[in-house]
């Protein structure tokens, strides 16, 4: 009896000294599982034909031994739900030890209005994982057309990408008897929700009421010819002047107008909220400036209430301007006359939101701050 005794005591003891062991085993065993991440790429750019189907690929890392979940649904860019592709929305479902999943959207194959344009797989609501790139989005290039992406920004990062981008400081007028203090950093130009933002701002900056932001590409990124392509959606207020525009790369040696000025878009709101410009400027020096321009003016609604794109195509014959493909003016080489023809040679680009100035004028008690302009992407293609 008493060995019997000794026996179970010695078992429960055992089984009281096993017992945390076998608990801490498993709580560190799930607490120690690495989170799985899932991302999505963008792809570049497909062919539109007819019923072509794309397979949008999300990884999964590192691998899981769960099931994740993640919801998905396109959304629409330039190209058109129903129009240019098949929307689609659901629950992609990636099984234990699955690398990648994958989301199939079919092509319509209709004649694009422009080289390339896009629409975005977003992906929410994952279970067991956590998002990490969480939009692709997908460019469809139109065959008919033969020009080439060669360089982009697409946005995508959490700050502004400064091998692409430089930022113009300062107040002073910049010639236009302008309002601002443009500044560097994240006060007035910062990348949100995959859109750089320019934002004005009413507030106090040396002797300038308004702070602002300009950003250029010069001495980073230069072209001569191709096609500007920059999505955005362009504020409106009184005495608000946003622009999208390129400058001539040797404006420092020979100076303005003679180093060359394209303006893509340029948008004043005292005429009319609905109307944006395009011009090209040049000459040998500013007595004998000269320009050509035209304007767009939206058939309802002001420019500020959605996104639009902005195009210019340039070759050694002509530019031309486009608002949202729809083309509105011409400049042909024959029309550069006064002594130079400064578009034949490298132009960056400038992306800013100037307060008042001779153009524009001033705010008024009207004026409403801050302003942002949203650009979704910049995208130069060649042929």
């Amino acid at each position: 009896m008493l060995q019997n005794n000794i026996m179970k005591l010695f078992a429960v003891v055992c089984l009281l000294l096993l017992l945390p062991f076998v608990y801490c085993k498993k709580d560190t065993g799930e607490s120690n599982l690495p989170t799985s991440y899932l991302s999505i790429s963008d792809i570049w750019p497909v062919r539109d034909t007819v019923n072509t189907t794309i397979k949008l690929i999300v990884t999964v890392a590192p691998v899981s031994n769960k099931t994740i979940t993640v919801n998905y649904t396109t959304e629409e860019g330039t190209a058109k739900a129903n129009i240019d592709f098949v929307p689609v929305a659901g629950t992609l479902t990636i099984n234990p030890g699955s690398v990648t999943g994958e989301v199939a959207v079919q092509l319509i194959g209709r004649k694009l209005m422009s080289s390339t344009q896009n629409f975005s797989l977003k992906l929410s609501n994952a279970v067991n994982a956590t998002l990490k790139v969480e939009k692709a989005t997908v460019f469809i290039e139109n065959p008919g057309f033969d020009y080439r992406l060669v360089w982009s920004d697409e946005f995508t990062g959490t700050t502004l990408n400064t091998t692409n981008w430089n930022y113009e400081t300062g107040g002073g007028g910049w010639g236009n008897n302008e309002l601002q203090n443009y500044t560097s950093g994240t006060n007035n130009a910062y990348i949100e929700n995959g859109n750089l933002i320019i934002e004005a701002k009413k507030e106090r900056i040396g002797s300038n009421a308004y702070s602002s932001a300009r950003l250029t590409t010069k001495g980073k990124r230069k072209f001569t010819y191709g096609k500007f392509e920059i999505r955005a959606k362009v504020p409106a207020t009184t005495g608000l002047w946003p622009a999208i525009w390129m400058l001539g790369e040797n404006i420092d040696q020979v100076g303005w107008p003679a180093c060359g000025e394209i303006d893509i878009m340029e948008a004043i709101n005292k005429e009319t909220p609905s109307k944006t410009y395009g011009t090209a400027h040049w000459g040998v020096n500013p007595a004998s400036h000269l320009s050509k321009g035209g304007y767009y003016v939206l058939p309802s609604g002001h420019y500020s209430d959605d996104y639009h794109v902005f195009t210019v195509e340039w070759d050694a014959n002509s530019i031309q301007w486009f608002f949202d493909g729809n083309k509105f003016y011409t400049v042909n080489k024959g029309e550069i006359t006064g002594g130079n023809n400064p578009f034949n040679g490298d132009f960056f680009l400038i992306l800013n939101v100037a307060v008042g100035g001779n153009w524009p004028g001033s705010p008024d008690a009207n004026s409403i701050f801050p302003q942002k302009m949203v650009v979704d992407y910049v995208r130069i293609y060649q042929k």
